[in-house]
């Protein structure tokens, strides 16, 4: 599954928009997951060739318990923690 993008959407509005093109221009799968469902996000993240996360109205600093596990699992990919 190199050749596939992960898409942790965080609000059910926010897409992909442009780039979806782009990505499937170029061959890749799409997986999309809803952040919400903090269990499954970054299972795997080596099957995938990059991870896309988008947006929303929401801040880090909101107190949405799924966003502060999700910058946590940011943080441990990325190597900071």
């Amino acid at each position: 599954m190199k050749d596939s993008i992960l898409v942790v959407q965080n609000i059910q509005c926010e897409h992909l928009g442009r780039f979806k093109k782009l990505f499937e221009s170029d061959k890749y799968d799409i997986s999309v997951i809803d952040a919400r469902n903090i269990k499954n996000i970054f299972q795997n993240i080596s099957d995938y060739s990059g991870i896309v996360i988008l947006g929303g109205p929401m801040s880090v600093y909101d107190n949405y318990e799924y966003l502060q596990e999700e910058l946590e699992k940011q943080k441990r990919l990325a190597g900071m923690i």
